[in-house]
């Protein structure tokens, strides 16, 4: 099995597909906006992911459940840079991810039962925090005007790296966190 790092090259884009609901339920904001009214905090996840995916170029897909008032046919539109995807009514949002999901791709998700399912599949789950904790951090780097090349010039900067025994992690954490690197 190859890291993530080998599947796609540096500087190319990410497919990302996120368990919106699972998402929103993960932040103390859109979770208080989603008890006031479902739309408001669909509404909000989007807006903070679009400058999200602008900034950081990957292909976000939000995958939402229809279930319960849905449509008897999946419905998919596209909002700004992200794809977002209702589940035909009586199919849970779950069923959707796992059918995208496929190797090199990112899941963000908390559900650990829908997290193994896409790690069989090929691809990598994220927990829905440290994803969370991912876009905020790069709305902090936007806002200071912090490139990604601003970054990896600070790194180089700090020296080589210390020598010692090497104490590699098992691939499967070795390839969550250069996913996560790169989020």
């Amino acid at each position: 099995m190859r890291l993530y790092g080998d599947l796609i090259p540096k500087g190319m884009e990410m497919q990302i597909i996120v368990d919106g609901y699972n998402l929103i339920r993960r932040s103390a904001f859109l979770a208080e906006l989603d008890r006031q009214d479902l739309e408001a905090g669909r509404e909000e996840l989007l807006r903070e992911l679009a400058p999200y995916q602008a900034f950081k170029r990957h292909r976000i897909t939000i995958v939402f459940d229809g279930r319960e008032g849905g449509v008897p046919i999946e419905h998919r539109e596209k909002r700004g840079g992200l794809v977002v995807i209702f589940s035909r009514q009586g199919e849970v949002a779950d069923e959707v991810i796992k059918r995208l999901a496929s190797p090199g791709a990112v899941v963000v998700t908390s559900d650990r039962e829908l997290a193994d399912a896409v790690e069989r599949a090929g691809a990598v789950a994220v927990d829905s925090a440290a994803f969370w904790a991912k876009v905020e951090d790069a709305a902090y780097r936007r806002l200071k005007g912090i490139s990604e090349e601003d970054e990896e010039e600070e790194k180089q900067s700090l020296g080589p790296r210390k020598k010692g025994p090497a104490r590699k992690l098992p691939k499967a954490l070795r390839r969550k966190g250069e996913v996560l690197r790169r989020l």
